[in-house]
């Protein structure tokens, strides 16, 4: 994010947005193949034969997952994954056209949005530390509130200095919220199905993804600004935290 977000900007002003976009497309199914080539085989343990077998998933996964996905209390953790994600749709795809509104311009936009990569790396680095002393529920419930009241502060900037101090604040704690998500996962419901259950509380980005977009455009639409969706979406990532910090645990690991 911290090279493509300023790279696609470059790269639309020096040519067009369809040559932009081939650029991009070629350049990451590059790094994919790369990446692939380097991915290691899974895990094998050898039978009293002497011949490698992969380990396989207890016969009882797909009932446990179905208890789970229909219990009260994981449909109560989705729904609250939902809301704090709303910004995460609203900031990445409206950040550069909401720059210009307030005056400043698109590269604004695009320049934060790579602040907001760089800055999460750093976050998703050092937040297990800070997780291990407080508690990864904690440092969750904090890094997923950042977000919120981050993007609650987007529509007052009228700098572009203090545009990128935000920046650096959402990826933060759209970082430390990333890093912990999967641990979050089996500290809730153990680590026995942890890769199903992540599957399953990952679609929650779906839906928000499917939603908050098109919902914020048609707010734009009645009120001629971004500001209203900035806001909305920032208090419902707060109010979503928040809930998580009341989030019950349902399993041991």
């Amino acid at each position: 994010m911290s090279i493509i977000s300023p790279g696609a900007e470059y790269l639309i002003t020096q040519t067009d947005w369809q040559t932009a976009y081939g650029v991009i497309c070629v350049f990451l199914v590059s790094a994919l193949l790369v990446a692939t080539l380097l991915i290691r085989d899974p895990p094998t343990h050898e039978t009293n034969t002497g011949h490698p077998t992969h380990t396989s998933s207890s016969p009882s996964t797909g009932e446990a997952i179905t208890t789970l996905a229909s219990s009260l209390s994981f449909q109560l953790l989705f729904l609250r994954w939902i809301l704090i994600y709303t910004t995460l749709y609203v900031v990445f795809l409206n950040l550069p056209v909401y720059t210009a509104d307030l005056g400043l311009t698109t590269q604004v936009g695009a320049v934060a949005l790579g602040v907001i990569g760089a800055t999460s790396v750093l976050s998703r680095l050092t937040v297990g530390f800070a997780a291990d002393h407080l508690g990864r529920t904690t440092m969750f419930t904090l890094s997923s509130a950042l977000m919120g009241v981050s993007t609650l502060f987007f529509p007052f900037v009228e700098t572009a200095g203090v545009f990128y101090l935000i920046a650096m604040c959402y990826g933060l704690g759209y970082g430390g919220n990333g890093a912990l998500l999967s641990p979050l996962m089996a500290d809730f419901y153990g680590t026995a199905n942890i890769n199903t259950v992540f599957g399953l509380i990952s679609m929650s980005f779906a839906i928000s993804g499917l939603f908050t977009p098109y919902l914020a455009g048609n707010i734009y639409d009645l009120t001629g600004t971004y500001t209203v969706p900035f806001l909305l979406s920032g208090v419902l990532a707060i109010g979503g935290a928040g809930l998580i910090a009341t989030a019950k645990r349902t399993a041991t690991t």
